[in-house]
């Protein structure tokens, strides 16, 4: 059973694949094609509720904060957190260190950086097959610092079963950096 649609959490990321398939978050990517960019429009001015003037400004910001993100990539390298465009478009850069601050980037201060949450879901893929089936996936917030691990509700989980008491709702929960040196 699946989440319930709820527009309002699911039009960022809307947006975000509009901008992936037009490009715009890659930074090797070449210019999309005529047509696919007036779907991109179409799609910014539905998910977002923007006029076209609108849409393409807010592509536009999209395309300088996605350059602006690539280039604290490459700078910041393992105390780089991440980076995301809020609901208002304002793009926010997680950093390891309150020092690694740029002027005009909102910064927000997070534990891990985006190599460490990258690991902890590439160590979850590679047991992809040994997950229970009432996980059906996990996925990087970086607004939230973490690796969530989505819980189908029609399976609890196996403590929640043992247990006497009725088990609280399920929710996402983060997950820290696997131990820089494997103890198993």
């Amino acid at each position: 059973m699946s989440a319930p649609w709820k527009p309002a959490l699911w039009r960022p990321l809307a947006l975000a694949a509009a901008l992936v398939a037009a490009g715009t978050l890659s930074p090797t990517a070449q210019a999309a094609p005529a047509d696919q960019g007036a779907e991109v429009l179409a799609a910014i001015q539905r998910d977002l509720g923007l006029d076209a003037d609108q849409a393409r400004a807010r592509l536009a910001s999209d395309e300088r904060a996605a350059a602006t993100a690539h280039g604290l990539r490459k700078r910041l390298d393992t105390r780089f957190g991440g980076a995301w465009i809020d609901s208002s478009g304002t793009l926010t850069v997680g950093v390891t260190r309150p020092s690694d601050v740029d002027r005009g980037v909102r910064v927000k201060l997070v534990q891990r950086s985006e190599a460490d949450l990258d690991a902890v879901k590439s160590a979850l893929d590679a047991n992809a097959t040994k997950a229970p089936r009432s996980v059906p996936g996990w996925y990087v917030d970086l607004p939230t610092n973490t690796v969530v691990v989505k819980h189908s509700p029609a399976s609890p989980p196996p403590h929640a079963r043992s247990s006497r008491r009725p088990a609280s709702p399920p929710r996402p929960c983060g997950t820290s950096p696997p131990p820089s040196r494997p103890d198993r």
